[in-house]
């Protein structure tokens, strides 16, 4: 997604796919939070530029593959305290010769 409106609160989303990331052309943000303190919030909406929200404690695992080379790719799976995987998506992003 990116911002070329003006309005943060509506940016516009250039890819629908919710896994595969390719060459995209905004900013791809994966948020976080469920470190930390033994209390959770509770969601109050989602926007239509959230993929995927998750109530509960986990962690984000990210692999870098091939970095620098020809192109590079992140894969990221989120798993829940309990070992399952709760989301997962790849960014692929071809080099840039100079």
């Amino acid at each position: 997604m990116y911002n070329s409106n003006g309005n943060s609160s509506n940016p516009t989303i250039t890819d629908t796919n919710k896994n595969n990331y390719n060459d995209p052309e905004g900013q791809i943000f994966a948020i976080v939070g469920t470190g930390g303190h033994n209390t959770l919030f509770n969601f109050t909406g989602k926007a239509d530029y959230i993929v995927e929200q998750y109530y509960g404690f986990g962690f984000l695992n990210l692999d870098v593959i091939n970095g620098g080379t020809t192109f590079s790719t992140i894969s990221a799976k989120f798993y829940a305290n309990d070992g399952t995987v709760k989301d997962k998506f790849t960014i692929t992003k071809s080099s840039i010769s100079s």
